[in-house]
């Protein structure tokens, strides 16, 4: 893919002021979270792989295996129309301290996984099934805890956007500069993109990530899922010319917007990553699609009829062994008719 037209540029160091300001700001942010929780919800706490985990730090016991793998991902919120708790993005980032590597696979929303007690879904049910049923954790647990078990990988941390907050941190950056590789037009919402360099406002950019009503390659959600890749690399390009200050204040105002944008990261572990990870080139982030290791098929339960996707072998181990390995390449991992990052 072409070069962006805009040169990067590192973050200044952290001086002692500025982790008092940053440290201040992430506070107020967890505060404001901690403040929108209802007095029944039980704690964030996850019941199985990362209970033992959800306050690890880069020093600690937990990342001997020199790893950090976080969750991320996006549901519509309360403004979306149709109000539910479904994922709609899910994405596992794992960061590698020693090397300052970083893996970002997709997560088909349409997974058919095992959900423990609640049998067999589409992932992307977990985070609402988890928010109904008082899950330990709620939403985010299971759906961490699900991850967790398919791909056999301890969760350590999670981050939940709705699709208002991520259209605030676009447009609180100035927009993101994203190069479309193939020309696509949405049926259903009755527009598109040509292929080309696009400077998007967070609407926009939220439009680019989402639009699957498409005939020809850019149709199916393999191919979205990899348009969200490159959005997520975009606004981490744009932070990095971004004092820590201000990428802590976009946050803040992005938390404000919604009760459904979360995370269980605390003041320490969001510097610890910032200042391990801020300034890590493109050429140590390693996409991957799952495309190439899973297949379509038909789910005929009354219920959640419609295609699925499922891993070749019932018992996942091409997933758990993609996860396992995900540092010890920096190749790609997609089809040959998937956009590639490298160029």
């Amino acid at each position: 893919m072409s070069k962006s037209p805009n040169s990067r540029q590192p973050y200044p160091s952290i001086a002692s002021s500025d982790r008092l300001v940053t440290a201040a700001l992430i506070a107020q942010v967890r505060a404001k979270c901690q403040s929108r929780r209802k007095g029944n919800r039980q704690s964030n706490t996850f019941s199985l792989a990362c209970s033992a985990c959800c306050s690890f730090s880069l020093r600690s016991r937990c990342t001997q295996a020199d790893r950090v793998n976080i969750l991320v991902f996006g549901i519509g919120g309360s403004g979306h129309p149709t109000q539910d708790q479904l994922a709609d993005s899910i994405v596992l980032i794992s960061l590698k301290p020693s090397t300052k590597q970083a893996a970002i696979v997709s997560i088909p929303r349409d997974l058919w996984v095992r959900m423990g007690r609640f049998g067999t879904h589409r992932i992307n049910y977990a985070n609402q099934a988890g928010e109904m049923s008082g899950y330990p954790g709620e939403g985010a647990g299971l759906l961490c805890d699900t991850v967790s078990r398919t791909f056999n990988q301890p969760i350590h941390a999670f981050v939940r956007v709705d699709f208002a907050a991520f259209e605030k941190i676009v447009d609180q950056i100035g927009g993101v500069d994203v190069f479309c590789e193939r020309s696509f037009y949405d049926f259903l919402f009755k527009d598109g993109f040509v292929r080309g360099w696009h400077h998007l406002d967070g609407k926009r950019a939220l439009a680019y990530a989402r639009y699957r009503y498409v005939i020809g390659p850019e149709g199916d959600n393999f191919a979205r899922e990899l348009r969200q890749q490159q959005v997520i690399s975009a606004v981490r390009d744009k932070l990095q010319k971004t004092s820590p200050q201000t990428a802590f204040r976009l946050i803040q105002a992005a938390s404000t917007l919604s009760s459904s944008s979360e995370t269980n990261l605390t003041t320490t572990q969001m510097i610890q990553l910032y200042r391990m990870f801020h300034d890590i080139p493109q050429s140590q982030v390693r996409h991957v699609s799952l495309k190439p290791v899973t297949e379509l098929f038909n789910v005929t339960r009354l219920a959640e009829p419609g295609i699925a996707v499922r891993t070749r072998t019932d018992d996942g181990r091409e997933l758990q062994g993609l996860e396992a390995n995900i540092f010890r390449s920096e190749r790609e991992i997609r089809t040959p008719d998937q956009i590639d990052f490298s160029r």
